[in-house]
């Protein structure tokens, strides 16, 4: 289980930023696919996430390491690339407003 000092170190780890915004990337992509309407939440959600995917993983990181907060950092870090991309798709609507 990861500690809160743990936690808030995580949010600053470059590999783990990089691989969650790749993941927004993917996800995107995804949401992009599903043929939304221009104002559905996910869909410009989508949009921003595919021009600038590095704020949106900032903003997101944070609901990522809560959500696995019962995991060790090893753990979290050690995640694979479906399971990262499961986590932010998981999250989406949150951070979307949808």
């Amino acid at each position: 289980m990861a500690n809160l000092a743990q936690l808030k170190s995580l949010s600053q780890n470059k590999t783990l930023l990089n691989r969650v915004e790749a993941a927004v990337a993917v996800v995107a992509d995804k949401i992009r696919l599903e043929n939304l309407s221009a104002t559905n939440p996910r869909a410009v959600w989508g949009r921003d996430a595919l021009m600038s995917p590095r704020p949106k993983a900032l903003e997101m990181i944070w609901g990522l390491l809560i959500q696995n907060r019962g995991l060790t950092p090893a753990q979290i870090t050690g995640a694979s690339d479906s399971a990262t991309i499961n986590a932010v798709s998981a999250t989406v609507n949150f951070y979307a407003g949808a």
